[in-house]
C-alpha cells in the first residue's frame, strides 16, 4: 500500500514539474508580444487570447489531436464544436435549444431605416446562406443544432413585415445548380469567393430590378471571363479546418479572383486607432497580394488564410473610393466576413463605399448613420450572427 502511495506521489510531482515547465516555456515564447502590448492599452483578456493563441507548440497538439480522431472515426471534434458531415465538409455548431427571437433586432433594423431614408436612402438587408443549406448539405440529424436558419427565417420575416427590403441568399443558392462543395469551403464557414462573385452579380441584378437602376449596362463587371481566377492547389485551410488540424480536415484549392483590366482605387482602413492607406489597382489594394507572396506550408496559422486577403480581413472601419466611378452609388455595408469578397467586386459599380464592422468598431453608430448619407446603406450580418449583440445602433 506505501508503495502505491508513493508512486501517486512520484507521479504527482513529475506533473506539476511538467506544467510549472510547460508554462515558463510558453510565457518565454509569449514575451516578445508581451513587452510589446504592455507599453499598450490592453486588456487582460486579449492577454490571455494572444497567449492562447501562440501556445507553444499549439498546432502540434491540434494536429496530433486531430490524427486521433481521424483515425477513430470521430464525426465531432471539440466537444461538437465542430462536426463533419457525411459529405466530408466541416460544419460549426453550438448546443442551442430553439430558434434565437429575433423581434427586438427588427424594431432596432425599422429605426436604423427611418434614419435611412430620412436622409434620402434605402436600407436594404443582405442575409448570407448558413453552410448548413437545406437540399445542399449533409443532414446533421442526431447532432448539437445551432438553429440558424431558423433563426434567420425569423428575421427575415420580422424585416418584411416592417417594410424593409430583404435579398435572402439563401433562395438563390438553393435554386442553383450549384453542389455544396461549390457554394462553401470545406475546411472554413465562408462561402467561396466565386460564390461571393454570384452574390454581387445577383446584387446587381436585383438593385436594377428593384429600383430601375442600370448599373454595369454593358454586363462587364458581372462576365467572369473578365477577370484572372488563380487556382492556388491544396493550399487553403479555412477556420474550422485550423481548429481541427490538416490531417483531419484535409487540405483544399483556394481560387483568387481579380479583374483583368485597369482598375483605379483607393483604400484606408482605421483599426483601433491603427490606419493603413493604399492607392492602385483593385489586386494592390482591395486585395492584399502579400497572403500569396512566398506561400508556406504553415496551414493553421491565421496569417496564410488567403480569404482573409479581400480588403485585408476585418477591421473596425474601412473606406473605397473608386477613381474610375466617380458618378457611381454611394453606399455603406454595416457587415461581417462574409461580406469582404462581395464588397470588394461590388465596388466597381460604386464611386465610394464605407464599412462598419459591428465587432470592432468603437464609435457611436447611431451618430454615424444620422450624419452620413448614402444611396444605399446594406446590412449584412450572416446566420450564424444574427444576435443583438450584432446591431449596436438605436437600441432604444
Amino acid at each position: 500500500m506505501k508503495q502505491f502511495f508513493i508512486k501517486k506521489e512520484i507521479t504527482a510531482v513529475i506533473f506539476i514539474i511538467s506544467l510549472v515547465t510547460f508554462s515558463v516555456i510558453n510565457c518565454i515564447y509569449s514575451w516578445p508580444f508581451l513587452k510589446e502590448e504592455l507599453t499598450l492599452t490592453i486588456s487582460t483578456q486579449d492577454i490571455e487570447t494572444k497567449m492562447n493563441n501562440d501556445l507553444y507548440q499549439k498546432n502540434s497538439y491540434i494536429e496530433s489531436y486531430g490524427f486521433i480522431q481521424s483515425v477513430l472515426g470521430k464525426r465531432e471534434f471539440n466537444n461538437f464544436e465542430v462536426i463533419k458531415g457525411t459529405d466530408n465538409m466541416l460544419y460549426l455548431t453550438s448546443q442551442q435549444t430553439k430558434p434565437r427571437d429575433t423581434s427586438i433586432i427588427v424594431e432596432r433594423m425599422k429605426r436604423l431605416q427611418d434614419v435611412v431614408e430620412n436622409n434620402n436612402g434605402q436600407l436594404v438587408t443582405l442575409v448570407p446562406p448558413d453552410k448548413y443549406l437545406e437540399g445542399k448539405s449533409a443532414s446533421l440529424d442526431g447532432y448539437p443544432s445551432s438553429f440558424n436558419n431558423e433563426t434567420a427565417d425569423r428575421y427575415v420575416q420580422g424585416l418584411k413585415d416592417k417594410g424593409i427590403e430583404v435579398l435572402d441568399y439563401r433562395e438563390y443558392f438553393q435554386k442553383s445548380s450549384l453542389s455544396i462543395q461549390d457554394i462553401f469551403y470545406q475546411t472554413d464557414h465562408h462561402w467561396k469567393i466565386e460564390s461571393a462573385f454570384l452574390a454581387t452579380h445577383e446584387l446587381i441584378n436585383y438593385l436594377n430590378e428593384k429600383d430601375s437602376l442600370n448599373l454595369d449596362p454593358e454586363y462587364y463587371y458581372r462576365d467572369i471571363n473578365n477577370y484572372n481566377q488563380m487556382t492556388y492547389k491544396k493550399s487553403y485551410i479555412g477556420s474550422l479546418g485550423r481548429k481541427t488540424g490538416k490531417l483531419y480536415s484535409g487540405v483544399e484549392d483556394f481560387t483568387l479572383i481579380y479583374p483583368k483590366y485597369e482598375t483605379s482605387f483607393v483604400y484606408d482602413m482605421n483599426h483601433y486607432g491603427q490606419t493603413t492607406h493604399r492607392e492602385g489597382r483593385m489586386d494592390d489594394t482591395l486585395i492584399n497580394p502579400s497572403y500569396f507572396v512566398n506561400i508556406r506550408k504553415d496551414y493553421l496559422s491565421p496569417q496564410y488564410d488567403f480569404y482573409a486577403a479581400y480588403l485585408d480581413y476585418n477591421c473596425s472601419y474601412a473606406k473605397i473610393v473608386n477613381n474610375n466611378n466617380p458618378t457611381g452609388l454611394k453606399v455603406a455595408f454595416y457587415k461581417d466576413s462574409y461580406s469582404l469578397p462581395l464588397i470588394t467586386f461590388f465596388s466597381q459599380v460604386c464611386s465610394e463605399i464605407e464599412i462598419i464592422d459591428p465587432r470592432y468598431y468603437d464609435g457611436n453608430i447611431d451618430k454615424y448613420f444620422h450624419e452620413n448619407a448614402f444611396d444605399y446603406v446594406f446590412v449584412s450580418i450572416s446566420p450564424d450572427l444574427i444576435y443583438e449583440d450584432s446591431f449596436l445602433f438605436y437600441q432604444e
